[in-house]
């Protein structure tokens, strides 16, 4: 809970006049999300869990607050587009730490989450020229940081390839009767490290992207206005990769435990952000299906540690291994070049 003392700790960090009366908005064992006000404008207060979030990820405290602040310091630069709302800075810094708890501030945004057939093909084409901007844009940040963020994702992605969780599922489970989803994957991966390894080895450090650019992660409050938000895996990556990756999530549909292509919203989004080698795309597969193997693992060791979470992430694992085994039986960037032969599939 949010007391009045942290109230007070904030508005003297962060130079505020919010008021005592403040609504919780969701919470979890890593973090809590309150709506507050100053009488005129309102902010959403983010409070983190030191020492859980450590945990989850693995990473030190200055890292994390070193992170936090290179995230938001890119989201900063990104204000004139209208379309973020960064964290509330003072003196260069977005994070106050009190006792084992960590706080950061932002500017409230109306809209809404949009998903599957909620996506209109308008909004698809206003996220991939977000997308277009952030990956053609040259920000100001500490290189060296960004380098040793992108170095701590390629130690994870290996981290996932190789352990022994996916060799017990396997075991356990059987490719026809009892849990063949989880099977199948389990299977696929253990069949595929030496080339999941090889994708990360290669990972490029091409530009600076959001990293998770999805419905989730978009407020709409309409056709054409909307703000990005959750910007905590902003950092060096893989231009190829972040593109397929955000294609995936905005032109797919999920209904009924099947994850279909949406084509209409495909060539809406090619058409307004083409790439320039398209033919690329295949070799990125790998890094997102790591990504989606990191998410199923983290989300199923959640539920682990604490069963009585099991609602809460049991949408986020069907999810996964369905769009897992889409990814590897749907063979993506061939019906990319089959249903729409632009002069760039064939460069």
């Amino acid at each position: 809970m949010l007391t009045a003392e942290d109230i007070q700790h904030i508005n003297h960090f962060f130079n505020l006049s919010l008021l005592n009366n403040i609504n919780k908005l969701s919470g979890g064992d890593v973090n809590e999300s309150y709506l507050a006000t100053d009488g005129v404008n309102q902010y959403i207060i983010k409070k983190i869990y030191e020492s859980e979030h450590a945990k989850d990820y693995d990473i030190a405290l200055d890292k994390i607050i070193e992170s936090i602040t290179f995230s938001e310091n890119i989201a900063q630069q990104l204000l004139y587009t209208n379309h973020v709302a960064p964290a509330v800075f003072t003196q260069g810094k977005c994070v106050l730490k009190k006792g084992k708890n960590l706080f950061i501030v932002f500017p409230f945004i109306q809209g809404s989450v949009r998903e599957n057939e909620e996506v209109s093909l308008n909004m698809v084409e206003k996220i991939a020229k977000f997308l277009a901007i952030i990956h053609r844009s040259s920000f100001s940040f500490d290189s060296q940081f960004a380098e040793e963020k992108m170095a701590i994702f390629k130690k994870i992605g290996h981290q996932i390839i190789a352990l022994k969780f996916w060799g017990l599922i396997k075991a356990i489970t059987q490719r026809r009767f009892f849990f063949p989803k989880l099977n199948f994957i389990s299977t696929y991966l253990i069949n595929n490290k030496n080339t999941l390894h090889q994708a990360m080895d290669n990972l490029k450090y091409e530009a600076i992207c959001h990293n998770d650019l999805k419905p989730k992660n978009v407020l709409w409050q309409d056709e054409h206005n909307f703000g990005v938000i959750d910007w905590e895996t902003t950092g060096f990556f893989d231009l190829n990769a972040d593109y397929l990756d955000t294609l995936i999530a905005w032109c797919t549909l999920y209904n009924k435990n099947q994850i279909v292509l949406d084509l209409q919203k495909l060539k809406i989004f090619i058409s307004t952000y083409p790439l320039k080698e398209i033919n690329q795309l295949e070799k990125s597969m790998p890094v997102v299906l790591l990504k989606w193997y990191f998410w199923l693992a983290f989300c199923i060791k959640k539920i682990i540690s604490n069963p009585k979470q099991w609602r809460h992430y049991q949408w986020h694992i069907y999810y996964s291994i369905t769009l897992i085994i889409f990814l590897i039986e749907g063979d993506l960037v061939k019906q990319l070049k089959l249903h729409y032969p632009l002069k760039e599939f064939n460069e």
